[in-house]
């Protein structure tokens, strides 16, 4: 089973905050658990968390992991028109090709526009994994040497209860069945305690410490699956080989 395991770097839980919480103190977290695992992940970045904290960016290159693509801002591409979106995306890869090679691209909240895929092109993407999680039941990746697209299939929500964290199993299970990669994707600040901060119910419960051990407990279940991590540009790179 191939896995993805993908982290979407941006302000805590937009819109309704505008801390960074999570990228201070949940991106260190994440990064432990992946050195212990000895695991190598995507980092979906905005361009504004690169200018506002590139140490953190720095550290998460430094440690071998892929460096991807968020959009510059985290606003919606859909609200966007052609242009805005083209500049919006082409000031996110300036601030990030700065700290790396950017090739893989994943839209905020997974809003973006079938139209606007011709602007990653434009832009140099190979990789776009802006499909939400719910058309990955019946998405199959689209592959090509110009623009792979694959989707998001495993949300972080898997990771916060025991229960749910079965769920991610089983969900994880159906995707080896059917011979379709997994991409679990997370966001920092759910790696964060926000249970007294003032976003929305749903997105602050179990936050913190439980998904952290949930992303812990799931990694190394799919490892006692043999399953081959791979950065998003790399997992692109297999299907292609393997078509």
């Amino acid at each position: 089973m191939k896995v993805n395991i993908s982290i979407d770097m941006e302000h805590d839980c937009p819109p309704y905050a505008t801390t960074y919480r999570g990228v201070e103190e949940g991106t260190p977290k994440i990064l432990a658990v992946l050195a212990q695992e000895q695991v190598s992940a995507t980092f979906f970045t905005t361009g504004d968390v690169a200018r506002k904290h590139p140490e953190m960016v720095r550290q998460i290159v430094s440690q071998g992991h892929e460096l991807g693509c968020h959009g510059d801002t985290h606003t919606l591409f859909s609200k966007m028109s052609w242009e805005v979106a083209r500049q919006e995306i082409e000031q996110s890869s300036a601030t990030l090709r700065a700290f790396a090679k950017v090739h893989s691209f994943r839209a905020p909240s997974l809003d973006f526009p079938p139209e606007y895929v011709a602007l990653l092109r434009e832009s140099g993407y190979t990789v776009d994994s802006s499909q939400p999680t719910i058309e990955s039941w019946y998405t199959r990746p689209e592959l090509s040497p110009s623009l792979s697209r694959i989707p998001a299939s495993v949300p972080a929500w898997v990771l916060r209860t025991q229960p749910t964290l079965l769920l991610g199993k089983l969900l994880c299970g159906v995707y080896e069945a059917v011979d379709r990669p997994v991409v679990l994707y997370v966001h920092p600040w759910e790696f964060v305690d926000m249970s007294q901060s003032g976003i929305r119910f749903r997105s602050r419960l179990f936050t913190g410490e439980r998904v952290l051990r949930g992303f812990h407990r799931l990694i190394r279940h799919l490892k006692a699956r043999k399953s081959n991590f791979l950065r998003m540009d790399d997992l692109a790179a297999a299907l292609l080989k393997e078509r």
